[in-house]
Order: C-alpha cells, then structure tokens, then sequence
C-alpha cells in the first residue's frame, strides 16, 4: 500500500486534482502524432510477444508518427523503427505521456 501526504493548504483541491493528473495512464490510440511516450503496459499477452520481437516492451520510450486517414493503422517509432499496428491492438497498450 502507498500513502502520500499533502501538505494542507488553502489550495489543496488544487493540489490534489494536479497530482493525480501527474501520472496519467493513457492508451497508445490517444496519442497525437509527434508526442512522446512510455509504454507501461500491453493488455494482449499474444500481441505483447510480438510487440517484444519489435523492441517494443514495458518502459521503452516511443513516438506516435502516422496516423492513417480513417484511424487506422497507426504507426510509432521505437527504436530505431517505425511500426505500424492496428487500431483495435493500440487500445490494448497503456502509455504514459512523457511530452
């Protein structure tokens, strides 16, 4: 178990609410293209063995490129690498916003 302590202050909604949008989770299919990310987690275990053979695993950092007209595929550099995957497996990858 975790616990944190916030100093108590006129503001501490404020404090609060900044916290814990600090670290928020996101999936791979809401990023924009040109923002960076780290992967913290891939829900699939079949698709993250795959992902795994691309260089594509828990911490490493990655950049969303291309987005395809209509949604999908979506492509990511990671690496040394562009990889392009399908929509429906990007809402599989859990993300942390790094820029």
């Amino acid at each position: 178990m975790v616990c944190y302590i916030i100093k108590k202050s006129s503001n501490l909604n404020q404090n609060l609410i900044s916290f814990l949008t600090l670290r928020k989770m996101l999936l791979l299919s809401d990023l924009k293209p040109g923002h960076l990310a780290k992967i913290s987690a891939i829900s699939d275990d079949l698709l993250g063995s795959k992902l795994m053979d691309l260089g594509c695993f828990v911490g490493q950092n990655i950049e969303l490129t291309n987005i395809a007209p209509f949604g999908c595929p979506i492509a990511f550099k990671v690496l040394d690498s562009v990889v392009s995957i399908r929509l429906k497996d990007a809402k599989k990858i859990q993300v942390e916003h790094i820029a």
